[in-house]
């Protein structure tokens, strides 16, 4: 890789394994984690097959991943060529297609995927940055200076999770992913409920398409706060006693942990 303009990054990976993480997370808070998954989804499957219940104690997962029928955008970016030839193809799930089919096909009480069939019409484009580069977070500047025009990719789906009124078009279908050893390796698979292959996939929220206007003035809104903003209108909700329930909390206001588990077996055979 070559120097990167704004130096070589200070900070190091823990040394800690990520799927073990994974699984003492969801086990030490169960039914409160989202697992928010905007890569390739190795480490998902590895917890899953580490541990039986890791998807049954997650609160849900969100992923950016996969493709159906993107359409190309105005954009620098987007080029109709690759949209044509390969409508079905995307980064993620092609990555690694074996451990996305293996986390598909896991008991999450809910999933939700942000296709290329949603992202493709965003963009971080040169004024979304001069915009952020005002801002008064501590990285504004940086991304000012350093920030590249892309696609929102990751940014919608976690947008969406924060606030689901942005998702304009949605659908729910069994989808997989394409394991075998041909011209359509990793590609995205998908059925009707109730209908394709068995044993098929589980139901996946299927998110076709947000409100760009409405993503854009998001992301700056998040990006140049001084301090975190709470968005309650989709953070909060509110019981039938009228008690406030929050996706998630502050530190002061996070229950108390519960003892940790034991170790996972490190052999699922």
């Amino acid at each position: 890789m070559p120097p990167l303009p704004e130096g070589a990054p200070a900070i190091h990976a823990r040394k800690e394994n990520a799927a073990l993480f994974l699984i003492q997370m969801v086990h030490r808070y169960p039914h409160q984690v989202t697992i928010l998954a905007a890569g390739p989804m190795t480490d998902l499957a590895l917890a899953a097959k580490l541990d039986p219940r890791f998807a049954s104690l997650a609160k849900q997962l969100v992923f950016m991943g996969g493709s159906f029928n993107p359409q190309p955008a105005d954009t620098p970016f987007a080029h109709a060529g690759a949209y044509e030839n390969s409508p079905r193809v995307e980064f993620n799930m092609r990555f690694d297609p074996e451990a996305a089919s293996i986390v598909l096909h896991q008991p999450w009480h809910r999933i939700t995927e942000v296709p290329l069939d949603a992202t493709s019409p965003t963009l971080m484009s040169r004024r979304l940055l001069r915009e952020v580069a005002r801002g008064k977070a501590p990285f504004d500047r940086y991304l000012g200076k350093f920030g590249q025009v892309y696609p929102l990719w990751d940014e919608t789906a976690v947008a969406v999770w924060l606030d689901p009124a942005l998702i304009t078009r949605e659908r729910t279908l069994l989808v997989g992913v394409d394991t075998s050893f041909t011209a359509d390796y990793g590609a995205t698979l998908s059925w009707p409920v109730g209908a394709g292959p068995r044993p098929g996939g589980r139901p996946v929220h299927v998110v076709f398409a947000v409100n760009v206007p409405k993503l854009d003035r998001l992301v700056v809104r998040l990006l140049t706060a001084a301090k975190p903003v709470a968005l309650r209108a989709a953070a909060v909700k509110t019981s039938a006693r009228g008690r406030h329930r929050c996706s998630w909390r502050s530190r002061r206001d996070r229950p108390e942990p519960a003892p940790p588990p034991p170790d996972p077996p490190r052999n699922p055979e």
